[in-house]
């Protein structure tokens, strides 16, 4: 366990002092209670003795610094130091020093949101209420500041909490900056991430069934999720691994999926209305009984795809990857532009002439 230099013996003295001059008794509580600590239970029959003991108690365990963001961070007209510099080994304080204080730092902030979160009644409190709304500003000021790791910590936390679900979450992160965030296997059904940045996160064997995730941004986002009955309308998932991924029932209309890869996906019942595919990949995905008026095909390798009692009216199939006989049971066909290919004419019964041809 590190210690203080002789130096910072000197500082925490100094630190001593501060607080026994501008802290009453009554405030002294109330910062052990914040603390998780018993006042009445730390050594010491003065002020005095008993803020030496809760420095040293800090110091020991290597938290000192904490504690200090924590002061400033609540009482910022203090003057408070400077955070002390702990002695180290020379080569280890190169290495971590600086990575240690900022890891502390950052769980700091986390573990003051979570305090504070639950020592307000939110969750019976009105929309647009006062409550709410400093809750959200203070939750996405705090995203800001956090790593990767302690933003995954930080959604499950909120989710669990019942603070982002449902149509009018307690908490609302929309415009919430969540992108390469890490959410792989965690369950985030009914979740509200509407217009939330999820740029590049990974979601793989992410639960989001029945998510809300309207004008989210998951551009290239890595998920074999399960995404059953989501709110995706109008979300962008430009260049996302969505191969194999669960998005029955899931309602994509006007999504953006360019080159997105859909292969095996599982899409029966979607809502895909003037969805942008082009250039995607589906191969051997389940699209039936989806429904896909005025979607954007061109370009879509649909080989092996399940289109019966897909609804393709008014759809831009031009040069996509598929066969007339995966065509033969859809729903409609009304003023769609089909694939054509000079080598044979394209029909709907019947085989193309060169079965190993793509039409398009």
């Amino acid at each position: 366990m590190a210690q203080m230099t002789t130096f910072n013996t000197n500082y925490l003295v100094g630190l001593r002092q501060l607080i026994n001059r501008h802290y009453r008794l009554d405030d002294l509580r109330l910062l052990c209670t914040d603390l998780g600590l018993d006042y009445d239970r730390l050594p010491g029959d003065t002020k005095l003795l008993k803020v030496n003991t809760l420095l040293k108690q800090y110091d020991r365990t290597g938290q000192l610094a904490d504690l200090i963001i924590g002061l400033r961070d609540k009482n910022p007209e203090i003057p408070w130091p400077e955070i002390p510099i702990l002695k180290q080994p020379q080569e280890y304080s190169k290495r971590n020093g600086s990575k240690r204080e900022r890891r502390s730092i950052l769980q700091y902030h986390l573990d003051k949101l979570k305090r504070r979160l639950k020592s307000q009644d939110l969750l019976p409190s009105q929309p647009d209420s006062i409550e709410r709304e400093q809750a959200r500003m203070m939750t996405l000021k705090t995203l800001r500041r956090l790593d990767r790791q302690r933003k995954r910590e930080l959604v499950q936390f909120l989710w669990e909490s019942g603070f982002i679900t449902g149509d009018e979450p307690v908490i609302n992160l929309s415009g919430a900056d969540l992108s390469k965030i890490d959410l792989s296997r965690t369950n985030l059904t009914q979740a509200n991430l509407r217009y939330v940045n999820l740029e590049r996160a990974d979601l793989s064997l992410t639960n989001l069934q029945d998510a809300k995730l309207s004008g989210a941004n998951l551009r290239g986002v890595s998920a074999r999720a399960q995404f059953v009955g989501a709110d995706l309308v109008k979300a962008d998932l430009r260049e996302s691994n969505l191969a194999g991924a669960r998005l029955t029932r899931a309602n994509l209309a006007g999504a953006v999926l360019r080159l997105a890869d859909l292969s095996e996906a599982l899409l029966d019942h979607a809502n895909l209305v003037g969805a942008d595919l082009r250039l995607a990949n589906m191969r051997a995905a389940d699209l039936s009984n989806a429904y896909l008026p005025w979607a954007n095909l061109r370009l879509v390798n649909l080989r092996d795809a399940i289109l019966n009692g897909a609804d393709l009216s008014s759809v831009d199939l031009t040069g996509s990857e598929v066969f007339s006989e995966q065509l033969q049971n859809v729903a409609s066909l009304n003023d769609s532009k089909l694939p054509s290919n000079r080598r044979f004419n394209y029909r709907l019964t019947g085989q193309p002439a060169d079965k190993s041809s793509v039409i398009g």
